[in-house]
């Protein structure tokens, strides 16, 4: 998707594929079940972009919380000026 390769460096941190071209995938699954080492590089290169950048479950969870956190602050702060007025 548009999504994975704003996050992903092609065929340095992850490898895409037409979802609608079948014989694109199989050529690639074929290609590196044939290059491990390859097919580990990319793995590993992965592994320490979603380190870096906070990719995990526990830190987009966080991510979430804080802008629903903030998202109450704003509601509550329009419902105290409302009753202020």
């Amino acid at each position: 998707t548009v999504e994975h390769s704003r996050l992903f460096q092609e065929g340095r941190e992850a490898v895409f594929f037409d979802i609608d071209n079948d014989n694109e995938l199989l050529e690639k699954v074929g290609y590196y079940l044939d290059h491990e080492n390859e097919r580990i590089q990319i793995a590993r290169a992965a592994r320490e972009r979603c380190l870096l950048d906070g990719y995990s479950h526990h830190e987009r969870l966080n991510y979430m919380l804080d802008q629903c956190g903030g998202l109450l602050s704003i509601k509550q702060g329009i419902a105290a000026s409302a009753t202020n007025s």
